[in-house]
């Protein structure tokens, strides 16, 4: 089974989740705080193949208009950067109602 890393692109910070086995949901696993390209490549390599990762998904911070701003160009080429030097399939997700969407799920597990 492949498994997933979820990523929350920032400029200074990156945040990882791991996907449970089900798919069903990501839980907080690790903030990473960029420095170079050369050692971020370093970084993302050694967990990727460490864990076991073949799939990323990178978040996408959607206007609610359903633009794209500059805050998701720049995670749309985090997540070609990321493919080209690990080699991970990578996939991005609209993320603008994902915390509601937690909220809620979590609400129905109490």
């Amino acid at each position: 089974m492949a498994r997933w890393m979820g990523v929350d692109y920032g400029d200074k910070r990156i945040g990882l989740a791991q996907v449970d086995d089900d798919l069903k949901i990501c839980v907080p696993w690790q903030n990473y705080t960029r420095r170079s390209p050369e050692v971020d490549s370093d970084y993302f390599r050694a967990i990727i193949r460490a864990e076991g990762i073949s799939k990323a998904v990178v978040g996408i911070p959607v206007k609610n208009s359903g633009k794209e701003g500059e805050k998701a160009k720049a995670a749309r080429k985090f997540g070609a950067w990321l493919r080209g030097v690990t080699g991970l399939d990578v996939y991005f997700w609209d993320e603008r109602f994902t915390t509601a969407e937690a909220d809620a799920l979590l609400a129905h597990t109490k």
